[in-house]
């Protein structure tokens, strides 16, 4: 008999957005529609919208459903030659991230990395890490393939650069936004609550059109991608 695996969606957006997410708010309120749901949740390890995910996760009581990919280390005692929070810069979300791990959520250390070594968190280039532990994230909700997974992004403007949607990493200036890119590059549906700005500014994403994931209620709020369909051949 096959186990049976609950779909994971991922959760990205602006390190602009607030860490601590309101009770009553967009974030709190989507994921725990998600986790409601049945569905598991995995995010990144920064300040804003990643913290705010995890934050709103832990209080839904839910960490055993979250995964968090950290791009930097916990140090001690699990790395005792790394100094705490080896490779983590001033918009990493120690606080959330510290919280999650202490609540029993699973947390990829040096997410993305040949290695949990001085090289990888200290010297190695930050954009670099950052963009694999992102990568890394979207492989993981993109590789179990479930019905209900998917990528649901926190927006808080279009992104500098024009988007290239591909399985691979393709920087535009945004993480949130080459995250959004690659989720969609591979086969994920994407989901992006634009804040602070009109959705008629949403970028394309390859052919196709961007239309409201909803009529009504919280998830009207949301902009599903829906890429044109190839033509049958007659």
């Amino acid at each position: 008999m096959s186990a049976s695996f609950p779909a994971v969606v991922g959760f990205t957006g602006s390190r602009l957005l607030p860490s601590a997410p309101h009770p009553h708010g967009l974030v709190h309120q989507v994921v725990g529609s998600v986790i409601a749901s049945g569905r598991h949740i995995s995010t990144g390890c920064a300040s804003g919208a990643d913290s705010a995910v995890i934050v709103a996760t832990l209080q839904h009581h839910a960490a055993p459903s979250l995964t968090v990919h950290a791009a930097f280390g916990p140090g001690q005692p699990q790395h005792p030659s790394l100094p705490p929070w080896h490779g983590s810069w001033r918009f990493s979300g120690i606080p959330a991230v510290r919280a999650a791990a202490a609540a029993g959520a699973h947390v990829y250390w040096f997410a993305g990395a040949p290695s949990a070594d001085a090289t990888w968190g200290g010297n190695f280039k930050l954009v670099a890490r950052l963009s694999r532990r992102s990568q890394h994230l979207v492989r993981s909700v993109a590789s179990g393939a479930f019905q209900g997974a998917g990528l649901i992004a926190f927006v808080a403007a279009p992104p500098p650069r024009p988007v290239r949607v591909g399985s691979s990493w393709s920087p535009c200036g945004s993480g949130t936004w080459s995250t959004v890119a690659m989720s969609a590059g591979c086969g994920l549906p994407v989901l992006v609550f634009p804040v602070g700005f009109s959705p008629a500014a949403l970028p394309p994403l390859g052919t196709g059109r961007w239309q409201p994931a909803a009529v009504s209620g919280l998830w009207s709020r949301a902009w599903r991608w829906q890429p044109t369909q190839p033509a049958l051949p007659l």
